[in-house]
């Protein structure tokens, strides 16, 4: 927080900062302007909105429950849905508009209607372009 200040704080007096990090989440937030570099060169420099709308056919919709085995295999198998990830909620990355359609109606169809749908982050931007490269610990 202290450091998102400090950012607004410099930025409000007219300077320019540049922040090298891996952390999309911080980028996001903080940047106007954002530069994707792979090994060297630069694949692009955007605000992170227009970055975003690279993947602007892409959704995720969360569900806050573990759903079963089942009905997650079902979710997989539908069109447009590229995965589906279970932990202590589930998340389907959606590839195509019609894939949002057809999973929402058989969440609903199921019985689920705690359902949230999110555009995708800088940090899906990210990985869609570089894959995991660079993000392993």
């Amino acid at each position: 927080r202290e450091f998102r200040v400090l950012v607004e704080e410099v930025r409000s007096e007219g300077r320019t900062i540049l922040l090298t990090t891996h952390d999309m989440a911080e980028a996001e937030s903080v940047c106007d302007r954002v530069s994707l570099i792979d090994h060297g060169s630069i694949v692009a420099t955007e605000s992170p909105a227009v970055l975003k709308r690279w993947l602007d056919r892409f959704e995720r919709i969360e569900v806050p429950e573990r759903l079963d085995e089942a009905l997650v295999a079902e979710l997989g198998g539908l069109r447009g849905v590229g995965s589906v990830s279970v932990g202590e909620s589930t998340v389907i990355e959606v590839v195509e508009e019609e894939g949002s359609r057809a999973a929402m109606s058989l969440l609903v169809e199921r019985g689920h209607t705690r359902i949230r749908t999110t555009e995708p982050s800088l940090e899906d931007v990210y990985l869609h372009v570089f894959g995991g490269r660079g993000l392993e610990v």
